[in-house]
């Protein structure tokens, strides 16, 4: 777990930033528009904003992760490394998907992070013969840290630059999102561009999304 997100030279990181752009998708399933990035590697990120954020304050995030069929687990660093940020870690679990936020304090396996949480919005979650997905609303994910060690926030209006890891090997219990995991098969880093998945009615679409299921039942996760 060491090499969660196998640090390389920072011009090759640059290049592979550079080399891949999000692009706008507006999904058919959810309404939102998406920020989305496929690594072509299998696994695909998409974030959906509010449209009326400021730089400097707390927003939340829908966030939409698309793996292969193949993938056992899927992780997302906000910050761009392994360690001291969000991770957003998926993995399949039957019919359904588990979501947690998780944060490696060093370079060891990341353990849950509670100043992070998900709802699952069911209408942009599911597994099929080829793909499994989960889309949900993420409150702390786009910003970390206190007073002690500063605050971090990820600029709305900015590409922000992100990175993802993920393995073909399932975690030892996908029912548990606290759940073990094996050390990642492929890593990598992106520019994701925030300002194209903004939303103007963000949390109309989160509602609509949640639909008859009550906030606890979706999964704060």
């Amino acid at each position: 777990m060491r090499s969660f997100l196998y640090a390389v030279g920072v011009a090759t990181l640059l290049n592979q930033a550079l080399g891949q752009e999000s692009v706008e998708y507006q999904d058919a399933l959810t309404g939102f528009t998406f920020s989305r990035h496929d690594s072509g590697r299998g696994v695909s990120f998409g974030i959906a904003i509010p449209g009326n954020v400021t730089s400097g304050e707390p927003y939340d995030a829908v966030i939409q992760m698309t793996a292969s069929k193949d993938i056992g687990w899927y992780g997302i660093a906000w910050g761009g490394s392994m360690t001291y940020n969000p991770i957003s870690l998926a993995y399949p679990n039957g019919d359904d998907v588990t979501l947690s936020a998780r944060m490696a304090f060093g370079y060891f396996p990341p353990v849950t992070y509670p100043d992070a949480t998900h709802q699952v919005l069911p209408t942009g979650t599911f597994v099929n013969e080829t793909h499994w997905q989960v889309t949900a609303r993420c409150t702390g994910c786009t910003q970390w840290g206190d007073d002690d060690i500063g605050v971090t926030y990820l600029d709305p209006s900015e590409d922000q630059y992100l990175a993802y890891a993920l393995s073909t090997t399932p975690v030892d219990d996908p029912a548990d999102p606290e759940s073990s995991f094996s050390i990642h098969s492929q890593t990598g880093h992106f520019v994701q561009n925030f300002a194209g998945g903004a939303n103007e009615d963000f949390e109309d679409l989160v509602q609509k999304n949640l639909g008859e299921v009550d906030a606890a039942e979706g999964g704060a996760r």
